[in-house]
């Protein structure tokens, strides 16, 4: 299964990522653009940007890295501040097991398509991580990364010297498991039905000692109102499209416009967007292109009058962005079409 276009991950996933890369002698830009991805996209770790760039972000920060086990060596230096409110649900939880359940109620706030179970069998616990988005293979260094910060969060309760039983991968064994054992401490199993870390039942029971209860409802809170808002408008981008399609005539309207078109702030807007992966300027970016395609294959409509249907102040910049976004000049995507004799 691929990942949905629409599908997203926050940036607070990879929060220092770019300074691992930078150690491992990589150019962590270059990666982000070879991706799709702007290196301004993430800064901010409330942004959101694709899951299906998200994945091909880490298989390839590997590769360049010449080090297969990236994403692991990445999730066993996880801290729960970098997850922000879903990091500090699971640490103010009364026990490891509210705290487990707490985060896989909760992981929706940060990404799609994404479930973690916990699972009880003759007295042992299984905590199961799934992502139904992307191949086996591209989805390795997620479930690496996340099983790996799952064991790291419960060392931080129950003590550095904790292991789980064992530990299962979907993804075929890699080179050299040693670094998979030494960081779990456990024996380690690949080409698996599914991944998971398996550890005795009765270390639900544990209590977290340093739980707040008042921030703990702060906190569910906060959550339980960021789920109902990611649910309340999936048709917010044809919303947004719509509003911008309808003003391109006279040149792109602008964010503050289309805000309050749709009846919210820009930053109410800009923030919806991101939970779909999306920034204002790409949404445009992206429809333009896609009306370009369309009118280059339409018969009797020159690149100049393009231009002006999609809102550019003049050929030339219609040009330079067609390029950008294709590698090739409108007049050039048109003769390829086979429409050489329509107008220029």
């Amino acid at each position: 299964m691929s990942s949905s276009p629409k599908a997203f991950i926050q940036v607070a996933a990879i929060i220092g990522l770019p300074e691992a890369l930078r150690r491992a002698g990589c150019n962590p830009d270059k990666i982000f653009r070879a991706v799709g991805l702007q290196p301004a996209e993430l800064r901010d770790p409330d942004a959101s940007i694709p899951l299906h760039a998200y994945l091909n972000l880490l298989d390839h920060a590997a590769q360049c890295g010449d080090d297969d086990c990236l994403g692991l060596r990445f999730g066993a230096s996880y801290d729960p501040g970098d997850y922000g409110a879903l990091g500090f649900v699971a640490l103010n939880s009364p026990t490891v097991g509210a705290g487990l359940l707490n985060v896989g109620r909760y992981l929706g706030v940060m990404r799609d398509h994404c479930r973690v179970i916990l699972e009880l069998e003759n007295r042992q616990a299984r905590l199961r991580y799934r992502l139904a988005a992307g191949s086996v293979a591209l989805r390795r260094q997620d479930a690496e990364m996340a099983l790996a910060r799952m064991c790291r969060g419960m060392r931080l309760v129950l003590g550095e010297d904790w292991a789980p039983q064992e530990v299962l991968f979907e993804h075929p064994a890699p080179r050299d498991d040693g670094p998979h054992r030494e960081i779990f401490g456990a024996e380690v199993r690949f080409g698996q039905p599914m991944n998971a870390m398996i550890f005795e039942q009765e270390v639900l029971d544990v209590v977290i000692p340093s739980a707040d209860s008042r921030l703990l409802r702060i906190l569910e809170g906060f959550l339980e109102e960021e789920l109902s808002r990611r649910r309340a408008d999936p048709d917010l981008v044809q919303r947004v499209r719509r509003q911008v399609l309808d003003a391109l005539g006279g040149g792109v309207p602008g964010i503050a416009e289309v805000a309050s078109a749709t009846g919210m702030s820009v930053r109410t807007l800009q923030r919806r967007l991101g939970e779909q992966g999306l920034t204002y300027n790409k949404l445009v970016d992206d429809l333009r292109h896609e009306l370009a395609l369309q009118y280059l294959e339409a018969r009797g409509v020159s690149v100049s009058e393009i231009a002006f249907l999609l809102g550019y102040s003049e050929a030339s910049a219609f040009d330079r962005a067609f390029r950008r976004r294709s590698g090739v000049s409108p007049l050039e995507f048109r003769r390829r079409l086979g429409g050489a004799a329509q107008p220029a």
